[in-house]
């Protein structure tokens, strides 16, 4: 497999940067901290949340994360949702 088809550098710019939350792992050995900044950079240095943990302990702290990527994701939803056809219309 192509290394730029797995290399989120390489999607980077094809992202909606407006709708990036970036989730790292304070002491993750797999994401190296440099590639988690160079990805940061990539996509603009968007909202970024850090949990104390390790790569894979991450999983105590995904109820949280899930938290925060649904209030993100509520609220780009608000920002760009379009009035339907039936609202203010007076029956």
């Amino acid at each position: 497999m192509e290394a730029s088809l797995v290399d989120p550098l390489a999607w980077a710019p094809r992202l909606p940067k407006s709708q990036v939350l970036m989730i790292r792992a304070i002491w993750d050995q797999v994401i190296p901290p440099p590639a988690t900044h160079a990805l940061w950079d990539a996509l603009g240095r968007p909202e970024i949340h850090a949990y104390p943990s390790g790569h894979y302990s991450f999983g105590i702290f995904l109820p949280r994360a899930m938290d925060r990527a649904l209030e993100k994701a509520n609220a780009w939803c608000r920002e760009t949702a379009r009035p339907r056809a039936d609202e203010g219309v007076e029956n």
